[in-house]
């Protein structure tokens, strides 16, 4: 584990020692030939784990040989065939859901999106229409499903609908002025809590049921093109994990915090590269497991250390997960991810430079690699600027937070598409406005965080 002084180097820019030279991952070993992982899930007593997506069996027959494969006991078990893909499975009730844009099974049985497994074979569990859900999850011993169908069992559902006496029923009030995609659902403080790429009700990407009616979660994430791919519940607060950045105004880069009343950063959140805080970086899964949040996705950095693909979040402290996802020719990142028993399972086509068929397993002894506690220097609230002195005068009110001892670093003033506007390399850089239009503008110091400024 690489922590203190090697751990700030790293923050700062200084190259480190490799500490990757050793793999502590395998290729899983997972039967056929895969095109893509869309899930890994792992039953709750974590002794079964599951793959689905495109997992062709047979070349020879391209997607009529897609499957769902069972991992139990050391072994791979593919269950039935499903020519389309699948994107997601859950077990409810001792049963094996799974759903995706799928109109037959097996032996060419008709089904409507959602099947359930038998032990022998898949039978139809309702219908989704057009599709099926994106992602089903079960909260307080109810099955949720999330995506975007808009009807289920003959009744409009918007993409989210839960199973209720053995039938498919609406979630809260719903309407609509757009075509959306749902993609998750958790339970937080009491509420249901759902994020989509469309609208409910009018409001856009993080909604929250009150009173049967969503509504938008603490004006939900910034920016046009930013969205919430991920969610978690983890130490009492909602993490919300996605194609978020502090250029488009976000209190965080790639991953936010909501305490119960506010959004706020999670450190420095996770770049792609040091110091960047305006090009998306952002995990596609997070899985809680033994007191720590697991972060996965297509990230080169969290907190300001190494993390290739995974890294872990404890409330305090940013770790890299040894090991290389992200980093080099064909490291597209951690698509998903899940624990079986202690032992983490990925799906990602390149692991350590070896392609692993888009399954890969832990094999080491300890996940942490590289660590750095949360620097507590630079606020993400936003000051008002009325004019080129006061701006100033903010800016090294700003910079004097850095941390004691801490190097001239390179700051940079941004707008809010994420163009660098000014830059200067100092302790304390201040920056005229003049030639600036009124608006948000985003102020960072390289390595340690960014302080959003709005010029009116």
């Amino acid at each position: 584990m690489v922590k203190g002084l090697a751990a700030l180097a790293i923050a700062w820019g200084v190259p480190a020692i490799d500490v990757h030279a050793q793999s502590n991952w395998m290729d899983a070993e997972i039967p056929g030939f895969q095109i893509g992982v869309q899930q890994v899930y792992s039953s709750p007593d974590g002794t079964r784990s599951y793959y689905c997506g495109a997992l062709i069996q047979d070349q020879t027959l391209g997607f009529y040989s897609n499957t769902v494969l069972r991992y139990a006991d050391g072994s791979w078990s593919p269950l039935g065939i499903i020519p389309q893909v699948v994107h997601s499975v859950v077990e409810y009730h001792d049963t094996l859901i799974a759903t995706g844009p799928f109109n037959v099974v097996d032996d060419s049985l008709p089904v409507e999106n959602i099947v359930y497994w038998t032990g022998q074979q898949w039978l139809p569990y309702g219908s989704f229409q057009p599709v099926g859900a994106r992602k089903l999850r079960v909260i307080d011993d109810t099955l949720y499903a999330v995506g975007s169908m808009d009807s289920a069992d003959g009744q409009y559902v918007h993409g989210i609908t839960r199973r209720v006496g053995g039938q498919w029923q609406p979630v809260g009030s719903l309407t609509t002025d757009s075509y959306s995609i749902m993609g998750d659902i958790v339970k937080f403080d009491d509420h249901l809590v759902a994020i989509g790429s469309g609208a409910i009700n009018g409001e856009l990407r993080v909604f929250r049921l009150q009173d049967g009616v969503w509504s938008i979660l603490g004006g939900g994430i910034q920016g046009g093109l930013c969205s919430a791919q991920c969610l978690a519940v983890y130490n009492g607060d909602l993490y919300v994990g996605g194609q978020i950045t502090m250029a488009c105004g976000n209190p965080g880069q790639g991953i936010l915090r909501w305490d119960g009343s506010a959004w706020q950063p999670v450190g420095l959140g996770l770049q792609y590269a040091l110091g960047d805080f305006s090009s998306f970086a952002g995990p596609t899964t997070m899985v809680v497991h033994d007191g720590k949040l697991f972060i996965g996705g297509g990230f080169r950095y969290a907190g300001g250390v190494e993390a290739f693909g995974v890294a872990t979040w404890d409330g305090t402290e940013w770790c890299g997960v040894t090991g290389n996802f992200s980093n080099g020719v064909g490291h597209t990142g951690v698509y998903d991810m899940d624990f079986h028993h202690d032992t983490l399972f990925v799906a990602a086509n390149m692991a350590d430079d070896d392609s692993v068929n888009f399954a890969a397993k832990f094999i080491g002894t300890e996940y942490a690699d590289s660590c750095a506690l949360v620097q507590t220097g630079i606020a993400t609230q936003p000051l008002i600027a009325t004019n080129a002195f006061r701006l100033s005068l903010m800016i090294d009110i700003l910079t004097a937070h850095l941390p004691a001892g801490a190097p001239p670093c390179r700051i940079e003033l941004l707008d809010e598409l994420g163009r660098v506007v000014n830059a200067g390399f100092g302790t304390t850089v201040p920056f005229s406005t003049a030639g600036l239009a009124n608006g948000l503008y985003i102020v960072r110091a390289e390595g340690y965080g960014a302080q959003r400024v709005l010029l009116e």
